[in-house]
């Protein structure tokens, strides 16, 4: 719905993901237990234990939220939610995230703020740190195998849990082409899977990374 000052939109997207060579989606990873306060997440099927339970496909609802105000001459504001509701699965990309700028335009420049979070839930989440903290002692036969497998499972899932602070101004240097420079500063929380980290290294927690970014854009 959109007005000379106002811009609001709704949309949702609903999909069924398969995998491309069979064998289904993993809903979860059984404990395997070998002594009291001792065990192992079974990711593979090539480590024992009772099996992954899996499931043909997986099915996804987004829901989006957004509006885009012209509020003053020279100032507008724009902000967007969406929410990734992930079914059939623990381990999928079920999330919250959202943004809301400011802008402020002075002839041919417009500097401008934004404000980012990115959030899955506590599920997703909870089987991303279980996963990548070591289980099995060293001295165990097969331990530091067991501990890399569930690692990389850990740190493939869709976990994010992070939030962003951006500074930037574009230059108009044409009706349809502007330069935009821009710093951004992000925070990671528990984890985030937009940040890989190198084996043998410590995971995402906590990581605070600075961005600067140029860029020229052209609308025809």
């Amino acid at each position: 719905v959109r007005d000379e000052a106002l811009t609001w939109r709704l949309g949702t997207l609903a999909t069924r993901t398969r995998p491309a060579e069979g064998g289904g989606l993993p809903l979860r990873f059984p404990r395997v237990d070998l002594a009291p306060g001792m065990g192992y997440w079974q990711v593979d099927a090539s480590l024992p234990g009772p099996g992954i339970p899996r499931t043909d496909f997986i099915r996804n609802l987004a829901l989006t939220a957004g509006a885009d105000w012209s509020f003053a001459p020279g100032w507008r504001v724009a902000g967007e939610f969406v929410r990734m509701i992930q079914r059939d699965t623990e381990l999928g990309s079920d999330s919250r995230a959202g943004y809301l700028a400011l802008f402020h335009t002075v002839g041919a420049f417009t500097p401008y703020a934004s404000v980012s979070r990115q959030r899955s839930s506590d599920g997703v989440l909870g089987w991303s740190e279980r996963l990548t903290q070591p289980s099995m002692p060293g001295f165990v036969p097969g331990g530091d195998m067991i501990n890399a497998a569930q690692r990389a499972a850990g740190e493939s899932l869709y976990a994010f849990d992070q939030r962003s602070l951006a500074l930037g101004v574009s230059y108009a240097l044409s009706p349809t082409m502007k330069l935009k420079g821009e710093w951004m500063r992000t925070r990671v929380g528990r984890t985030s899977l937009h940040f890989d980290v190198p084996a043998g290294q410590p995971g995402s927690a906590g990581l605070q990374v600075h961005t600067l970014s140029a860029n020229l854009s052209v609308a025809f």
